[in-house]
C-alpha cells in the first residue's frame, strides 16, 4: 500500500493564540472527559496564565499543549497535552512535548510538574519517555469516571 506524503509530513510547531480555540477545542472534547471550555481558556489567555502550544499538519492543529510557565519560580506546568485521534502512537506528542520543555527552558525554567490520571498508561509512558518522575499521588482528583491523579516532575 502507498503511503501518502501528508501522513510523513513534519508537523509545524507553534504558539497558539484565541484564534485556534477551535481546534484546541476538538481536541479536548475528543481526548477528555471533562473537556475545558472556551471560556476557561480565553480568560487563562487573557490573564497570561497558560499558554498554547501546537502541532500543525497541512494547516490543521492536530495536537496542542497547555502549559503555565513561571519564570520567577523556575517552574513548567503542564495543564493538558492531547493529539488528534488518528495521528497518535507517531511520536507527536512527545516532539511537542519536547519543544515546550525546550522552551521554557530557553526561559532559564528548569522545573516541570504535571499531573495524570493513575490508568492512562499511554501518558505515563510518554512523561517517563521524556524523564519525568512520579513524586506525588492526589487521591479522587479526577472525576467522570473519578480517579486518583499521579503526580510527575
Amino acid at each position: 500500500m502507498a503511503e501518502s506524503g501528508l501522513e510523513n509530513s513534519r508537523p509545524e510547531f507553534r504558539i497558539l493564540s484565541e484564534n485556534d480555540l477551535d481546534s484546541v477545542l476538538e481536541l479536548e472534547k475528543e481526548s477528555f472527559s471533562t473537556p475545558w471550555t472556551r471560556e476557561q481558556y480565553a480568560l487563562l489567555l487573557k490573564a497570561g496564565a497558560c499558554r498554547l502550544f501546537g502541532a500543525e499538519r497541512d494547516g490543521a492543529v492536530v495536537a496542542y499543549a497547555a502549559v503555565s510557565m513561571v519564570k520567577a519560580a523556575g517552574e513548567l506546568e503542564i495543564y493538558n497535552i492531547a493529539v488528534r485521534s488518528d495521528k497518535r502512537r507517531q511520536g507527536l506528542g512527545k516532539e511537542l512535548l519536547s519543544a515546550v520543555i525546550r522552551a521554557a527552558s530557553g526561559l532559564g525554567i528548569g522545573r516541570a510538574v504535571l499531573e495524570v490520571r493513575e490508568g492512562n498508561a499511554a501518558a505515563i509512558a510518554l512523561y517517563e519517555s521524556l524523564g519525568f518522575q512520579r513524586v506525588g499521588k492526589r487521591r479522587k482528583y479526577y472525576t467522570e469516571p473519578e480517579e486518583d491523579a499521579l503526580v510527575y516532575e
